[in-house]
């Protein structure tokens, strides 16, 4: 069977799952429907082995990718969880936009004491972050 441009874009499409495609990878997945725990767990497992202990730049480098992994997650949870067919609560969206905005700011932080501008350390942002999600940073 040969397919046009249009057709060829169509099958692609429908072969695909919302706006991404599934590729196995070693990108974490977070769980849409528990913000509170899934965020919260990733960043730790992410910046909790370089907190206090003046990690090398090329922790911080790769630190600061996976941080903007956990940020694409995020802003897909936070779609799906808003599309009109999802049926979930406002406070779901609304935790996931609050999550959003704390792991840019992480992975900003983080990137820039990488490249050596910092301005705000991140280590003050991330143990704020465990204060209010409730674990131990």
């Amino acid at each position: 069977m040969r397919l046009n441009a249009t057709g060829l874009m169509l099958y692609i499409f429908m072969m695909c799952t919302g706006i991404a495609c599934a590729v196995e990878s070693e990108t974490e997945t977070l769980d849409c429907n528990d913000p509170l725990h899934a965020a919260p767990d990733a960043i730790k497992r992410t910046l909790g082995p370089l907190y206090r202990k003046n990690p090398p730049i090329e922790k911080l480098d790769a630190a600061h990718l996976k941080l903007r992994e956990l940020v694409s997650g995020a802003t897909n949870c936070r779609l799906h969880v808003q599309s009109p067919g999802s049926g979930s609560d406002r406070n779901l969206v609304r935790e996931w936009i609050s999550l959003h905005d704390w792991l840019s700011r992480l992975a900003d932080f983080v990137y820039l004491e990488s490249i050596g501008k910092a301005r705000v350390d991140w280590e003050i942002e991330y143990a704020d972050f465990a204060d209010t999600y409730e674990f131990e940073a």
